[in-house]
């Protein structure tokens, strides 16, 4: 139990919604109130715990799940279901101390005359001047105007001119530790017109939390909402005498995008459904057996593969079998791809030919990724107040389908934090 002085101002979404991460025996989450917190994995005392920024004031929100590596901690800074809408950020925290290494905004403090994606600190980094990153916008983030600004003189009211609002990272880090490169989506909030990286992948740092370089396929200034939120696929395929090292990542927009590992340049991008504020890429896909796996918010198709190399349709879930939503990650083991949606189904395929091998009704919504260890199954169900079925299922794999199945309710003890 965190002990959030103030749940009821989380926009409806108080608590954890981040997955933990747990190294050397240490358990890390990011939660609601802003905070980021280590425990002992063993008995739950706090080791410590660190504010990415003021959940009450400017709406704060850590959905991002860490990334741990080399000694730090990569999280995300992101707002409350985009109200109000909130200055992002990738940060980097000291895995032992929670001490803040470094600290990456979209949208920068300075830019380079009017390019919004070339940050600067003074006139010698532009060929021009180097000038405040401000936008005409009015209300609590929402920028009514893309336009840029030095003044309120130069904008319509009520509009006036402030710094830029967006640019939330709720999707994990992925990290090539050969490279030591960290790969990181952004996103934006509702009208706030895509400025500066929101809407980008970048590549990273490790060390420094520098930029290398940026993927950004939305047109600037654009006010749709077609967020990044899913997190980055790290894989390869073939390219000669070695393989060619690339990362994958879908948009809200419906499409999934590949470029170089080590250039960020675009290698292939496939449109697979109709995209939107709600749509598209909000679950993370997977990537195994030379396709990405993928679940989607609009139809059709619901559930597909790619093929790595392409991005050419491999199979998808007819409307038929697989006719509703899905919010959740999906899970990857032993040639089968498993994937829980909003009609309370667990759905194992067949990875290759996406034939269906089990359907299971769990009782209720199920929007958290399936993990597979030891021949079990492990997922949990449950979203929201919703009187529907809510808890943790371990299911046992025999023969390479779910079979029989356990089930722990919500209701245990916790540790309280201060």
């Amino acid at each position: 139990n965190i002990n959030d002085p103030n749940p009821e101002g989380r926009g409806g979404l108080p608590g954890i919604q981040s997955s933990v991460a747990v190294v050397d025996g240490v358990v890390y989450f990011g939660a609601a109130d802003a905070n980021v917190y280590a425990l002992d994995a063993l008995t739950g005392a706090l080791k410590w715990k660190h504010s990415v920024g003021d959940p009450d004031v400017e709406g704060a929100h850590v959905w991002s799940s860490p990334a741990v590596f080399n000694g730090k901690v990569y999280v995300g800074k992101a707002s409350h279901r985009d109200a109000p809408c909130v200055r992002g950020a990738a940060i980097a925290l000291d895995a032992a101390t929670g001490a803040e290494v470094w600290r990456f905004e979209p949208l920068p403090e300075h830019i380079c005359g009017t390019d919004t994606r070339k940050p600067c600190t003074t006139d010698t980094d532009c060929s021009g001047s180097c000038v405040p990153f401000l936008v005409c916008r009015s209300g609590s983030g929402e920028q009514t105007q893309s336009q840029l600004c030095a003044s309120d003189a130069d904008c319509t009211a009520p509009a006036t001119c402030q710094r830029p609002l967006g640019g939330g990272m709720t999707s994990s880090a992925a990290i090539d530790a050969g490279r030591g490169a960290v790969y990181i989506d952004f996103g934006d909030c509702i009208g706030s017109g895509n400025t500066g990286f929101s809407n980008s992948l970048v590549a990273l740092d490790t060390e420094t939390g520098s930029l290398r370089w940026d993927f950004s396929p939305i047109p600037s200034g654009n006010l749709g909402d077609l967020d990044f939120i899913a997190s980055p696929n790290l894989f390869t395929i073939p390219g000669g005498t070695t393989p060619r090292p690339l990362v994958g990542v879908g948009s809200k927009n419906g499409v999934y995008y590949t470029v170089d590992r080590d250039t960020g340049a675009l290698v292939w991008q496939q449109a697979v459904v109709a995209g939107g504020e709600s749509g598209g890429f909000s679950p993370s896909p997977g990537v195994a057996f030379g396709k990405v796996y993928a679940a989607t918010f609009t139809r059709p198709p619901y559930i597909f593969a790619l093929d790595a190399t392409n991005g050419a349709v491999a199979w998808q879930c007819p409307t038929t079998v697989c006719d509703v939503f899905s919010f959740g990650p999906v899970g990857i083991a032993a040639g089968v791809v498993f994937v829980g949606d909003s009609s309370r189904q667990l759905r194992a395929f067949d990875a290759a030919t996406g034939a269906l091998l089990r359907n299971l009704d769990l009782g209720g919504n199920i929007t958290s990724g399936p993990a597979v260890v030891n021949d079990m199954v492990f997922v949990g169900v449950g979203l929201g107040p919703t009187g529907e079925s809510q808890g943790v299922y371990g299911l046992a794999l025999q023969g390479g389908h779910t079979a029989a199945r356990t089930k722990r309710n919500l209701k245990s003890s916790s540790t309280q934090l201060p």
